[in-house]
């Protein structure tokens, strides 16, 4: 049996969908004031399906980006976060009061959450607090961590090298908005 493809309306259908999930997720993030503007990736550097974004201004010592996307298999929904600055930075940034790396990635994995994913609300809190102590985590070692809230899964992962640390936050779901079905777990790997 001939493995089935996605037709080429569901590939521009889910583009439109991709498209409309940046424009919203983008309002909310600029809504926060801390960004102001993005400018977009090259798709050389994304996959298919996908958008990127550099987040503007720099924030808190570090670089700011953003894929969106469908994915390569075209059913996995999945927003990526990525912080990329000095270690010292982000052990500084995160020992400070106030606003801080994890209390930003927690705010941007919400807010993903909410306008790309239609998480329920009384599931924010859990998501955020978690993912804040996870980025805080990262200040002391590198982390690799995961957690499913309802059909949503979020994973984390610090690396510190070289002077120059990397968080990101991953953010999917596979199938449909409304599914349950399992997902497909995605695989990343930090360059060097």
């Amino acid at each position: 049996m001939k493995p089935r493809t996605p037709s080429a309306h569901l590939a521009l259908m889910l583009a439109a969908q991709t498209e409309a999930a940046s424009e919203r997720y983008l309002k909310l993030i600029y809504a926060g004031g801390v960004f102001h503007d993005a400018a977009r990736v090259s798709a050389e550097r994304l996959g298919r399906g996908e958008r990127g974004y550099t987040l503007m201004p720099n924030a808190y010592g570090g670089e700011w980006s953003l894929v969106l996307g469908s994915g390569a298999d075209l059913m996995t929904n999945k927003v990526h976060l990525t912080y990329l600055g000095g270690d010292q930075t982000l052990a500084h940034n995160l020992a400070r009061s106030g606003p801080t790396i994890g209390k930003l990635m927690a705010r941007l994995s919400s807010g993903a959450a909410t306008s790309c994913f239609q998480l329920s609300a009384e599931r924010l809190p859990a998501l955020k607090s978690w993912v804040e102590a996870s980025v805080k985590s990262g200040a002391q070692g590198d982390v690799n961590a995961e957690r499913r809230f309802g059909p949503l899964r979020v994973q984390v992962l610090t690396s510190r090298r070289e002077q120059q640390a990397d968080v990101d936050v991953l953010l999917w779901r596979g199938g449909l908005v409304g599914s349950t079905g399992e997902m497909p777990r995605p695989h990343l790997e930090f360059s060097s």
